[in-house]
Order: structure tokens, then sequence, then C-alpha cells
């Protein structure tokens, strides 16, 4: 996804990953997201979502593997819901 993310970003293509909780199960602190991003070499933000709340709000099928990717556009549309990988196609035809 980070190569994506670098591929794309000036045609204003944006990812973010949304962490739920910590290997502890606690809520995601900052120290946290960071922690997270520098492991995985993200540059893309990574934020907190706190009992899955942003993350459920775009399932629509009643369950939901993880990680999950979405595609969403302009205006909060989703158009792609838990796909498992992302083409060029996928992301070009999303783009603002």
């Amino acid at each position: 996804m980070q190569a994506l993310y670098e591929e794309y970003e000036d045609l204003g293509f944006i990812i973010f990953t949304l962490l739920a909780e910590t290997y502890d199960e606690q809520v995601p602190q900052e120290a946290d997201l960071m922690e997270w991003a520098d492991l995985f070499g993200i540059t893309h933000p990574v934020l907190a979502d706190a009992d899955f709340g942003i993350t459920f709000s775009f399932i629509t099928t009643g369950s939901v593997g993880m990680p999950s990717m979405h595609i969403v556009r302009d205006g909060g549309i989703v158009t792609k819901i838990d796909i498992h990988g992302v083409s060029d196609g996928d992301i070009t035809s999303n783009l603002p």
C-alpha cells in the first residue's frame, strides 16, 4: 500500500491506516500510531479507530476480515468494500 500511495499521491490519492487497538487491546495513543508507522515504513496517516467505530461504519455485509481495505471517493462515497488487493484501475477510476 505504501508503494501505491507514493505512486499516486500527487494525483490526489490518499491512504490512511486505522488502528482500533494495540497488541495489548488498548486504544492506540499517538506514540502507538507513530510506532506502527515506523515499524512498517508508512508515510501516510495512521489514525486511531477506537472500538472499530469508523471501520464498521463502512461494513455492510455484517462481517469483515482484518486487515480490510476500502476505496472511498470524494464526499465519502464507498465504491469498493473489503477488497483484497488494489489494482491500478481501481485507483485511477476513483481519483478526484
